[in-house]
């Protein structure tokens, strides 16, 4: 018997690529859209945790110098998407279903109705111990960012913002109740060969 498979997102890009390149693989069953974080809110939530000027020096980041880099990283992207045979193509709207939150009645409610073996999460806020435990299911999380060093949102930037910029990449480990502290499933195979941050 297959397992089912769900996948709990942000709905964005990144999302949409991670579906089409599971899709040849697996039967995906539905994905589960959380609706984002109003960016006012999420301002002020980064700044009581960071701090202001850390803060700040985000939102400056992604406002002025994220748009430059994205477009002359333009054809590298290009490339890397071909490599691997990737596309940002949204997922059919019959597997879609939307929710405010993943750690409400209403987020715990859909998953014991979707009864998941396997729930795929990208992007979203971190999921509470009640939620993880309101299904029998194994959460893995794909993290923009190399933990242990990088745990949180925006892995890369802090990443290079430290001067750290073999550290840029991604972790994919299942979820605990704490922020990307689960155990690490992989990370890619370059970081892999020359950090000790690589475990299985």
């Amino acid at each position: 018997m297959k397992p089912k498979i769900i996948i709990l997102a942000r709905d964005c890009d990144s999302t949409n690529v991670v579906y089409n390149y599971l899709k040849k693989y697996f039967d995906i069953d539905t994905i589960v859209f959380e609706t984002p974080i109003p960016r006012k809110k999420q301002f002020l939530n980064r700044a009581k945790r960071l701090g202001y000027i850390n803060a700040m020096s985000q939102v400056i980041f992604f406002l002025c110098i994220a748009p430059i880099v994205k477009r002359f990283s333009k054809k590298r992207k290009t490339e890397i998407f071909k490599e691997y045979d990737l596309n940002e193509i949204g997922p059919p709207m019959n597997l879609i279903r939307k929710i405010r939150y993943a750690n409400t009645e209403e987020g715990r409610s859909l998953l014991k109705e979707l009864k998941p073996d396997l729930i795929i999460v990208n992007g979203t806020r971190i999921i509470s111990k009640k939620t993880l435990e309101s299904v029998p299911a194994t959460f893995i999380n794909i993290h923009t960012g190399i933990t242990p060093a990088f745990r949180g949102v925006h892995g890369g930037y802090w990443a290079v913002a430290t001067g750290k910029k073999e550290l840029f990449g991604t972790t994919i480990h299942y979820v605990d109740t704490g922020v990307d502290t689960g155990g690490i499933i992989f990370i890619p195979i370059p970081i892999c060969n020359t950090q000790r941050y690589c475990r299985y």
